[in-house]
């Protein structure tokens, strides 16, 4: 999946699906979005429910430093490099998800 372009980021309490531009769709538990500012203020992914208000007005008053790359991280189970943050990780829910 390296050099795919993501569109669209559903997500609800049971999961994740990840549309790429070709239409391939992933699922996961878990997705780990790390997409630049960038690509956040100009909305070049859709989140499916929109993020919270609170994430968005974050997002825009903030300043982009840099190029736009992005990437994402689909797992099926907590990721094993969180080691101990594990326990201060809540239920999966939306929020979480985010």
């Amino acid at each position: 999946m390296l050099d795919s372009t993501v569109q669209v980021i559903r997500y609800d309490a049971s999961g994740v699906e990840v549309q790429l531009e070709s239409g391939k769709v992933l699922r996961a538990e878990y997705v780990i979005v790390t997409f630049s500012l960038g690509v956040l203020q100009n909305d070049e992914v859709v989140f499916e429910p929109r993020l919270p208000a609170w994430k968005v007005e974050a997002i825009e008053s903030m300043t982009m430093v840099g190029d736009r790359r992005r990437s994402c991280l689909l797992a099926d189970q907590r990721a094993p490099f969180l080691g101990h943050l594990h326990q201060d990780l809540p239920p999966v829910s939306s929020e979480v998800l985010v």
